[in-house]
């Protein structure tokens, strides 16, 4: 059986799934009950075709109660999704912020919801939809450590090829053009991380003293030290085939561009900031209790929204693994030096 729900009145949707559910449990109580009878009923029977008859019935009407409650309840958490998206906590519809899903990632018992999906294929033993991306059930811990796992597959670190250099927008792209499925022009299956960030500077960057390259197209390590803009990066996004809309350096406008499925490159800062947005990762030695790389102005990725926790999720090219934070880190961080610009493909 397949259906699809209209968000236009989800208090009425609501309403009815009340009523759904209300009218599934007095089915299956009384199912169960008629059920029981019926197995009695099979004990005196001495007919061989009535007690298989009997049999069949009994163990129909039992399994038809329990999956109308089921399927009442699924009902009602959908009707539960398109509130939230009513309030303004989800955008205009609950739709899946994580729209790079493949195909079998899910847990065991749980069909995923496919990108763009409102209303997924419902089955009788169908468990329960997956709101947002992940099951509205799971705990806040767990949900923030599924969703940076899956971050950390596209977490790159911009000290690859040195220790020292301002490549965070360089990176930044890299990171959002490998969660899109896109690629730099000239990119290799053999090249390494190193190799793409230096690819995506001299993509970007048309200024000869700032592409990281010298006249005879060797790396120039100085020009690696310099900054890149958000001209820069439209121009290499859109060179590897993406499509860029700059937008308004807010937490709002961003997770609505992430509710959209497209991740966003800001800018900020962390200079004159206590407490700092976030810090490093890369050793207590280097920058645990600092600002990532020790950066003062800084370009990261965001690449996801958790709205049950209201935390997004920032790959920060100066750290080595992905990290969750409030609105107001996120706030906190552009202010002084604020930029957006979400990608999507073309």
């Amino acid at each position: 059986m397949t259906g699809t729900i209209s968000s236009a009145e989800p208090e009425k949707l609501l309403r009815y799934s009340d009523l759904g559910l209300q009218l599934d449990g007095e089915i299956a109580a009384e199912s169960t009950r008629l059920a029981g009878r019926l197995q009695q009923f099979e004990g005196s029977c001495t007919e061989p075709g009535c007690r298989v008859d009997v049999a069949y019935h009994a163990s129909t009407l039992s399994s038809q109660g329990r999956e109308g409650e089921t399927l009442g309840e699924w009902v009602r958490n959908v009707a539960r999704g398109f509130l939230l998206a009513d309030s303004g906590s989800v955008g205009p519809g609950p739709r899946i912020v994580w729209p790079w899903l493949p195909p079998d990632w899910g847990w065991p018992g749980i069909r995923p919801w496919p990108p763009g999906i409102v209303g997924p294929i419902i089955g009788p033993r169908w468990l329960g939809p997956i709101i947002i991306g992940l099951p509205w059930w799971l705990p806040k811990p767990e949900r923030l450590k599924k969703l940076l796992a899956r971050a950390q597959e596209w977490q790159f670190n911009q000290f690859e090829a040195d220790t020292i250099n301002a490549d965070c927008g360089p990176t930044s792209l890299v990171m959002l053009l490998y969660m899109l499925g896109l690629s730099m022009p000239g990119q290799t299956a053999g090249m390494n991380i190193g190799e793409l960030i230096d690819l995506a500077r001299r993509t970007m960057v048309t200024d000869p003293a700032r592409d990281g390259v010298d006249e005879k197209g060797n790396r120039a390590d100085g020009e690696h030290s310099t900054n890149t803009d958000f001209d820069d990066l439209e121009r290499g996004a859109e060179a590897a085939g993406a499509k860029c809309t700059n937008i308004t350096a807010d937490a709002r406008a961003i997770r609505e561009s992430l509710e959209r499925g497209e991740p966003v490159i800001v800018s900020g800062t962390f200079a004159g900031k206590q407490p700092l947005p976030w810090t490093g990762d890369r050793g207590k030695d280097k920058d645990n209790s600092r600002a990532p790389g020790g950066a003062a102005e800084h370009i990261v990725a965001v690449t996801g929204y958790d709205p049950v926790t209201q935390m997004f999720i920032i790959n920060d090219p100066a750290r080595n693994s992905p990290v969750a934070v409030s609105a107001t880190q996120l706030e906190s961080f552009m202010s002084g030096n604020a930029g957006a610009l979400a990608l999507s493909r073309a």
